[in-house]
């Protein structure tokens, strides 16, 4: 188990790092929620 602490992005670069895969990680749960969720309606 990581140590908390050392996953805290130290600097600017880190944080668009996080920023990226948390943006990505959104869209990603968009598409399949729309892929899963949408055809259930239609």
């Amino acid at each position: 188990m990581a140590d908390f602490s050392d996953l805290r992005p130290r600097n600017r670069t880190e944080w668009l790092e996080v920023a990226g895969f948390v943006g990505g990680a959104a869209l990603f749960a968009a598409f399949i929620v729309l892929v899963v969720v949408l055809p259930a309606f239609l």
